[in-house]
């Protein structure tokens, strides 16, 4: 059975750098936390945090050059399971990290600034849930 997911994100403009090499401008992110399950006499949650942040075409072996604009947008989906939602970091059981180009029609062909690349992401994870994620939302040995 799949965990049950709060029903609102948290969201944060400027989250940091993600991919320091890759990353123009400001990154923006939405993090949605689970309700707390026992397993295994531990008390755990879920965390789903997707970070956006436009990068420029080109630089990079899987960042293609685009004819609209040398700027794209790329994600992080960081799936992770903790003890402690408030410290993640700390009480961290387990965690994945996948990387990708956002792949939404408005953003395939590329931007002239890193600030349309930037409004862009936020108004992307406005629209985000735990359900646009494919995660049962438990770490494998679970």
């Amino acid at each position: 059975m799949d965990v049950k997911w709060k029903s609102y994100g948290t969201y944060c403009f400027d989250a940091g750098s993600i991919e320091e090499d890759l990353q123009k401008g400001y990154s923006a992110s939405v993090t949605f936390t689970s309700y707390p399950r026992v397993f295994q006499d531990k008390n755990l949650s879920s965390i789903i945090t997707i970070s956006m942040y436009p990068v420029a075409y080109g630089e990079h072996d899987e960042l293609p050059s685009c004819a609209s604009g040398p700027y794209g947008l790329r994600q992080q989906v960081e799936k992770l399971v903790c003890i402690d939602p408030q410290d993640p970091g700390t009480t961290a059981q387990w965690a994945d990290y996948e990387y990708d180009a956002v792949n939404y029609p408005a953003a395939r062909d590329g931007f002239r600034t890193i600030a349309e690349a930037e409004t862009l992401a936020v108004t992307l994870l406005s629209l985000q849930s735990p359900a646009d994620i494919n995660w049962s939302g438990k770490a494998p040995w679970e």
